[in-house]
């Protein structure tokens, strides 16, 4: 099943990079995968040359792997074992397959709250108090629990670099509203 990726932030996030990178991100973590497993998958003949010796670069990079993604899936269509299309510009006449197909190793559910304001009740929350970003102020919390379980601040940290954001703060500016959806892992890594 055909999964879309993003290329740039919308403009209301006002992000410092207006660039996702998800593309070299999503090939980062392909490469980290074990080529004795994957090796049908990532072998060069897939790629043409060119294309193969810059995304072999990007291993080398700063930009750490984007392992998972995040949607909604009311429906509940992903399943473990389901072929993933990586794709970007995904219904248009410009669709680009940018990597391979790659099976879903696993689904979990996801449900964030308290995010874009400070909210105080019954339940943990996540408290990463007032931070200081792009010149701006911000107090916030974030709540977020994967199949029923509360993730305390350093596994919200973990969730949204692994999720392909610079910082947890980027991950409290995409998410403004109350989210349920479901989190779509292509490695073994599971919350």
């Amino acid at each position: 099943m055909t999964l879309g990726f993003m290329q740039h932030w919308p403009k209301s996030m006002a992000m410092q990079n207006e660039k996702t990178f998800f593309v070299q991100k999503i090939w980062n973590s392909l490469l980290d995968m074990d080529y004795d497993t994957y090796s049908d998958y990532l072998y060069p003949d897939y790629l043409p040359n060119q294309l193969w010796n810059v995304i072999g670069n990007y291993k080398h990079n700063v930009l750490l792997p984007k392992i998972h993604t995040i949607r909604h899936d009311e429906s509940e269509r992903w399943r473990q074992g389901m072929d993933i299309h990586f794709v970007i510009n995904s219904r248009t006449k410009d669709r680009f397959q940018f990597a391979p197909v790659i099976k879903c190793k696993s689904v979990q559910t996801i449900e964030i709250s308290c995010a874009n304001h400070l909210s105080i009740n019954d339940e943990l929350v996540s408290y990463y108090g007032e931070v200081e970003e792009y010149g701006e102020i911000w107090g916030y919390a974030l709540n977020v629990k994967i199949d029923g379980r509360q993730l305390g601040s350093i596994e919200v940290e973990k969730l949204s670099r692994n999720d392909g954001f610079d910082s947890v703060y980027d991950f409290y500016k995409y998410f403004t509203k109350d989210f349920k959806g479901r989190l779509i892992h292509w490695t073994d890594l599971k919350y």
